[in-house]
């Protein structure tokens, strides 16, 4: 039995490598989700009903399993963090996580979303670098959005996502003002990250 535990800021394509589990066999599970029948939570699910097949669990949390040696890890990021916080900020203003959106107006994006989402970004991929580098895992993989976008996704363009400058009031402006703040908080959002580690495993790890 193989136990994956997928782990994404959002926005990363993570979707795309779900398909390609679910594909080879994985049952897909997911820890924020209001179906029951693929919700996991760690530390219940499997104490409740043992599974005995390949599974997959997508996760957007910092917590994790506690068992980490028996899972394998894949760490989903995206190199474009601009058109990360893009997606993340439409994603959110309109409730539509897959395909293109209908929208009547343009977002006008408030500023202070923007630093919230650098420094979620920022902060989460700094704590997963450590949980990769100090936690016992059965394996670890990291897969950027990029790389993944190079395989042939025909049979998912129904999921592709509406074009940002379609959707973005004053486009140009936003993109260069989140890759100013991407710059201005990059280390506040890595302490932030290294803080939430060692909150949680400093009595173990030294980092």
């Amino acid at each position: 039995m193989s136990r994956i535990l997928l782990k994404t800021s959002g926005r990363t394509g993570s979707h795309l490598l779900l398909d390609k589990y679910e594909k080879q066999g994985y049952k897909v599970y997911f820890t924020a989700t209001p179906d029951t029948k693929s919700l996991y939570e760690y530390g219940v699910t499997e104490s409740i009903f043992p599974f005995k097949f390949d599974f997959i669990v997508q996760c957007h949390l910092k917590q994790l399993p506690v068992d980490t040696h028996n899972w394998d890890l894949v760490i989903s990021t995206r190199d474009d963090v601009v058109a990360q916080i893009c997606s993340s900020i439409i994603s959110h203003q309109t409730n539509v996580w897959h395909g293109v959106a209908k929208m009547p107006n343009k977002i006008v994006v408030n500023k202070n979303i923007i630093k919230r989402e650098v420094l979620r970004h920022v902060s989460y991929n700094t704590y997963m670098k450590y949980v990769c580098e100090h936690l016992p895992w059965n394996s670890v993989q990291k897969i950027t959005m990029e790389e993944l976008l190079k395989e042939d996704w025909q049979h998912l363009e129904h999921k592709k996502s509406i074009n940002h400058k379609d959707a973005i009031d004053d486009y140009d402006n936003i993109k260069k003002y989140i890759s100013t703040l991407q710059q201005r908080f990059y280390q506040l959002g890595v302490a932030y990250g290294k803080t939430e580690f060692d909150t949680r495993y400093g009595d173990r790890y030294d980092i």
